[in-house]
């Protein structure tokens, strides 16, 4: 998967438990060995069922350099206090010729 500067992409994790029992979810991206963006449930993640969906904005795309891969990885709490984490996903970022917000024309 490409994540394309100033795109607008929703990532969708399939989870092996169902997302009603998550209270806490943090969805961390990072490049070069340092976290460059951090989701939660009040900022663009959304749960369904057993889907996980992160909604990034052209702002959060554009905080990735497109001469490196980003790192990837969900984690969460459940009501019974236990945690659990997704593996690291890297995923490719497309570049653009005209870098910043292209707004509402």
């Amino acid at each position: 998967m490409e994540i394309g500067r100033g795109c607008t992409p929703v990532i969708k994790v399939k989870l092996s438990v169902d997302t009603e029992y998550i209270t806490i979810c943090h969805a961390a991206f990072a490049q070069r060995g340092q976290v460059v963006l951090v989701k939660t449930l009040e900022s663009g993640v959304s749960k369904n069922g057993n889907i996980v969906e992160i909604a990034l904005s052209e702002d959060d795309t554009l905080k990735f350099d497109e001469t490196a891969d980003v790192d990837f990885q969900l984690r969460v709490g459940f009501n019974d206090g236990g945690r659990a984490k997704t593996q690291v996903f890297r995923l490719a970022v497309g570049r653009i010729l005209e870098d910043g917000v292209i707004g509402d024309d």
